[in-house]
């Protein structure tokens, strides 16, 4: 869903009978500025969670799922526009440690990882394959990056200090790692083979 240039997620959890609603708050988050905030923003809005997926800031709430009610839902998901319109703005001035680089082909990988995060690989490839319409030159780039961005977040690790930065950093070598293997099980999938006879790309 897109508002005056913002966007909200929904989608039922396949674990729990309750509906997630999810936004991107800022992107190219430095995770040490990140983390050292993160306890502020959870403490002042309790009706949100806040963490960092990749180099992204992900505000997200939920709403039953059973019973439910569509009031409940509609509340969640004008307070996330409204948080997005009033609060982001002075959020991501503190947040943003540089301007994100575009992703390629409608890639957004603060959601992505934020699946990985919670080893929910069903969500990836729900995902994946959504925003991909199941085109293999486009999963195998996205797979890609995923492997280099999980060493990059490796790398990192290993030269951070012990603390809070370098777990986020490994939370991030993992994360990413699950979404790799994600996007692997999607290009393996036999529904791809019409697509694999056309595909220009090795």
């Amino acid at each position: 869903m897109c508002r005056r240039g913002h966007n909200v997620d929904i989608r039922l959890s396949s674990t729990r009978p309750i509906i997630e609603v999810w936004a991107v708050v800022a992107e190219g988050v430095d995770a040490r500025r990140g983390r050292k905030l993160l306890d502020a923003l959870n403490g002042s809005f309790h009706f949100y969670c806040f963490s960092l997926a990749g180099d992204s800031l992900i505000m997200s709430t939920t709403v039953n799922a059973e019973p439910f009610c569509p009031e409940h839902l509609d509340r969640a998901i004008e307070s996330t526009y409204s948080y997005l319109e009033d609060e982001a703005p002075a959020v991501r001035d503190k947040l943003a440690a540089m301007k994100p680089k575009a992703a390629p082909d409608g890639l957004r990988p603060g959601l992505l990882v934020l699946y990985g995060r919670h080893h929910d690989r069903q969500g990836v490839i729900d995902l994946a394959r959504s925003l991909t319409d199941d085109n293999p030159p486009v999963l195998r780039r996205w797979r890609h990056e995923a492997l280099r961005a999980s060493k990059r977040a490796h790398k990192k690790a290993a030269q951070t200090d012990h603390g809070p930065a370098q777990i986020a950093l490994v939370e991030q070598h993992l994360a990413w790692r699950s979404v790799a293997a994600a996007l692997g099980q999607v290009l393996d999938d036999e529904t791809l083979t019409d697509f694999r006879a056309s595909d220009p790309v090795a």
